[in-house]
C-alpha cells in the first residue's frame, strides 16, 4: 500500500470538513445514554428531573421512574447499580422497578 504525507494545507480543510460534519450531527446521536432516556421520561411524563430523581412516593414519579428504569435495563443494558446510582435509589428499589407488570 502506497503512504503518502498530508500536506498543512489538507491537514486544515481535513479538519474544517470534519467540524462541519461534527456541527450537523444531531445531539441524540452523540449523547445518548440514561441522561436521555431520563428527559424524554420527564417530558412524557410532565415532570422535573429533580422530580424523577426525588424520594418522593406518588404514583406519578414512581410509574416514570419505573419506565425509565425499564428502558435503562432493555435498551441501554444498564446494571441495576447503575440504574439506581443514577435515580440516588438502591438496586434493590431497582429490581422491583424492574419487575413491576
Amino acid at each position: 500500500m502506497f503512504k503518502q504525507e498530508l500536506t498543512q494545507e489538507e491537514i486544515v480543510i481535513l479538519k474544517k470538513l470534519a467540524n462541519q460534519y461534527k456541527l450537523t450531527q444531531p445531539d441524540l446521536i452523540v449523547k445518548g445514554g440514561m441522561a436521555d432516556i431520563a428527559h424524554q421520561i420527564c417530558s412524557k411524563h410532565e415532570i422535573t428531573l429533580e422530580d424523577l430523581k426525588s424520594k418522593e412516593r406518588t404514583r406519578h414519579f414512581v410509574v416514570a421512574r419505573i419506565e425509565f428504569t425499564k428502558r435503562c435495563c432493555i435498551e441501554l443494558n444498564k446494571s441495576m447499580n447503575a440504574v439506581g446510582r443514577f435515580l440516588n435509589r438502591d438496586h434493590t428499589t431497582i429490581i422491583y422497578y424492574k419487575n413491576y407488570e
